[in-house]
């Protein structure tokens, strides 16, 4: 289809707009061209005969309607037809659409390249699953003094430095309490500490005694005050 002019107007340009007259000045209007009228109902009347339906010049929605019916059918063709999942592997097949069940087929393996599915923070926490890729945010490290390290199966490592830590000479780890800068859930499976280089000396009895989810005692038979450098491991 193609731009019919009014007949009248700038005839050097072929672009040339229509107008309305305009009674108060006295300018005329455009002058309707016989082909404006006629290609225009015939490139309608063939777009409702290329979309299967027989033109009826007492309906007047018959394009629109033509249209969508049109539309929803090839959708229909598309949703319905899918590919299998041999055809999902192979990657050959441009007319069949994939469903979510499909792409099954295509997740990485040990043999075969393909798509990563990641694991959640749930699946990170039971550490049950061996068939998802890990996020280095699941791991939510804080890479300092303090920090700490989360791990599969809802293990949490923690370390940091106690400064000017007076302990008994007996091991009671009486004057030693270090507090955790995140409270485990479940408990302390295991505390090591050793002196920090800056203070020296030797650590005699190196253990530790829980005091809760959230804190233990250095139980150290070591007289005077001294830095620690500590590492805990719990849930």
């Amino acid at each position: 289809m193609q731009y019919v002019p009014p007949l009248n107007g700038n005839l050097a340009d072929a672009d040339r707009p229509w107008e309305d007259a305009d009674p108060g000045t006295g300018a005329g209007g455009s002058r309707i061209a016989a082909k404006g009228i006629e290609n225009t109902m015939r490139e309608v009347v063939n777009a409702i005969t290329a979309l299967g339906t027989v033109p009826d010049g007492a309906v007047l929605t018959q394009l629109g309607a033509a249209i969508i019916a049109y539309v929803a059918a090839q959708v229909a063709a598309v949703t319905t037809n899918f590919a299998s999942d041999a055809e999902t592997l192979a990657l050959t097949v441009a007319d069949k659409a994939v469903a979510p069940a499909n792409l099954d087929a295509l997740i990485a393996s040990t043999t075969q390249k393909g798509l990563t599915r990641f694991l959640d923070s749930a699946g990170f926490a039971t550490g049950t699953d061996n068939t998802m890729a890990l996020t280095a945010a699941l791991f939510n490290v804080v890479a300092g003094t303090p920090g700490r390290v989360y791990l599969p199966h809802g293990l949490l490592v923690q370390w940091g430095l106690q400064a000017s830590v007076t302990n008994s000479t007996d091991g009671s780890g009486a004057n030693s309490t270090i507090t955790l800068p995140v409270s485990f859930t479940t408990g302390i499976f295991y505390a090591g500490f050793t002196l920090s280089g800056s203070t020296g000396g030797q650590v005699t009895n190196n253990g530790y005694i829980p005091v809760s989810n959230s804190a233990f005692k250095l139980a150290a038979s070591q007289s005077g005050s001294r830095d620690y450098f500590w590492l805990v491991i719990g849930k």
